[in-house]
């Protein structure tokens, strides 16, 4: 399977303070990646070993950059995720091997590798597998995932965000079944370190400590009052109550 699948990591010239960090913190813990990585840049070379970068130009809206690098992928499937999502322990290279193999023969369209949000359905013969209903909120989302390149093509439309992504991109995948998600990570990242341009500071803390190639000095960390406004929002989001009726509209009015 590893000439059937590419990772992409998307970025932009904007972030090019996060690639020796992420990259450095990937060749860690993920060294036996069979996969050729592609790294989604406008105009800047990376300059990173075994890193190709794909300098698609400047002036483009995030799906636009999307859409231009898929059309550089030669193979059937490709990992798609952020390059904020950094790495934090081993990656078992031969579980996402088998995962690559169970969506090929089961012709799933994506499968993702982490579980947020987490699958509807479980699936039989699967123990840690699970169908992403049509309408659940977040059914497209740009947390680590394996897609059928065609089908993350067909899903894209130009002039959107990656927040636009995730929201307009639900509601058009009512096309396609087998969208299929984790209960359990399969890719050992917590989330992402950046939010809205900043470092959320206990990220920025922890990682600081690492050397792992990090430069304070190109972007903000997070006020206090900017990181508790942000862990309210989150707060909120797990209210069981609260999520339970937004999986109520979403497969009841979504559409």
């Amino acid at each position: 399977m590893k000439h059937n699948c590419t990772v992409l990591v998307s970025s932009c010239d904007a972030y090019s303070d996060l690639w020796p960090p992420f990259f450095n913190l990937f060749k860690k813990n993920w060294p036996d990646c069979p996969y050729k990585i592609l790294l989604i840049t406008e105009e800047i070379e990376s300059g990173i070993d075994q890193i190709y970068s794909l300098k698609l130009g400047k002036d483009m809206d995030w799906s636009s950059l999307l859409m231009k690098a898929l059309d550089k992928i030669e193979t059937e499937y490709v990992l798609f995720f952020l390059e904020d999502f950094f790495l934090r322990k081993r990656v078992d290279n031969e579980l996402i091997s088998r995962l690559l193999i169970d969506m090929q023969d089961n012709s799933f369209n994506m499968l993702r590798l982490v579980s947020r949000p987490k699958p509807d359905v479980r699936l039989e013969f699967f123990n840690n597998l699970g169908s992403i209903e049509v309408n659940s909120p977040y059914r497209v989302s740009t947390q680590a995932a394996i897609w059928k390149v065609d089908v993350l093509r067909k899903l894209i439309k130009k002039g959107e965000s990656a927040w636009d992504f995730e929201i307009q991109g639900s509601k058009r995948s009512h096309q396609f079944n087998k969208f299929i998600g984790v209960y359990s990570d399969n890719l050992p990242y917590r989330h992402h370190v950046i939010e809205r341009g900043k470092w959320f500071p206990w990220e920025a803390k922890y990682f600081k400590r690492m050397e792992i190639g990090c430069d304070f000095t190109k972007r903000e960390i997070m006020s206090l009052s900017e990181s508790l406004l942000w862990l309210s929002r989150k707060l909120f989001s797990y209210i069981t109550p609260i999520r339970n009726l937004r999986r109520f509209i979403g497969k009841n009015f979504g559409k």
